[in-house]
């Protein structure tokens, strides 16, 4: 048995050297990792309950597989830790740095808080943020592939993230919850954006030819955006065609049929 199978529940390892150090099979519940250095530490087939990783480093640390409940990850620098196929329940990761991390096939199941994180470049394909909250994160450049979005009937929410620049093409957006966000210079090219939640995202530049828009607009901003042969059809709006919230917008072949508070 090695000294960290002797480890018990609610140890103290506050501001503790665990480089490289490897949790395999102990129940971590409540332990306090706060300020602690876990760089590239791994955890195998362990329990994380309650645990407290505040300001702790846990770069390039492996946490795959994990079953995660009620952890406690603000202010942590996690920048290229892997998650890949965890369960993640009522977790904190406010203000985190998240730059690079893998959550490939995770399932955020209830109550996960991500905001104000730092998830530039992160991988999130295949898994379920529908109960993420991602309110002013950062998340351009990360990996949304086959990603489970927030609905706007879920608890989670993309409100004022930043997905600038994001390559969304052909993307089932339909439901999702956007409002706020930037979306500036994305490419939303055959994106169904069905009773989507936009009411103030930030559309400008975006290229949404071909897109399918049923969504609530109000307050959108599409300066220069490329709405060539989208359908919006249905879709709620306060946006005026020559406002300044649409000005130099392409929308040659747009459908805006019973299309609500549009004007010229």
């Amino acid at each position: 048995m090695n000294d960290f199978q002797r480890i018990k529940p609610w140890a103290n390892l506050l501001g503790a050297n665990l480089r490289n150090r490897v949790f395999r099979d102990v129940d971590l519940t409540g332990v306090n990792f706060v300020n602690a250095d876990l760089t590239g530490a791994t955890f195998v087939r362990v329990c994380l309950w309650d645990t407290d990783f505040q300001y702790a480093t846990l770069v390039n640390a492996n946490l795959s597989g994990t079953f995660i409940h009620g952890v406690n990850f603000n202010w942590t620098n996690l920048s290229g830790a892997t998650f890949r196929d965890s369960v993640i329940r009522y977790c904190r990761f406010f203000r985190s740095n998240l730059a690079g991390a893998t959550f490939a096939g995770a399932d955020f199941e209830s109550d996960v808080q991500m905001a104000e994180s730092n998830l530039t470049n992160a991988d999130f394909s295949g898994a379920n943020l529908r109960a993420a909250n991602f309110e002013r994160a950062d998340l351009r450049g990360a990996n949304l592939a086959a990603v489970r979005f927030p609905h706007s009937a879920d608890s989670g929410t993309l409100r004022n993230a930043n997905l600038a620049g994001q390559n969304l093409a052909g993307f089932n957006l339909d439901q999702a919850g956007f409002p706020g966000a930037a979306l500036t210079n994305a490419n939303l090219v055959g994106a169904s954006l069905v009773h989507a939640d936009l009411r103030g995202t930030d559309l400008s530049g975006a290229d949404l030819r071909g897109a399918r828009i049923r969504a609530n607009l109000t307050h959108a901003k599409f300066e220069g955006a490329d709405l060539s042969n989208a359908d919006l059809t249905g879709s709620v709006s306060t946006v005026r065609l020559f406002s300044n919230t649409i000005r130099r917008t392409d929308l040659a072949g747009a459908i805006l049929a019973q299309t609500k508070g549009f004007a010229s």
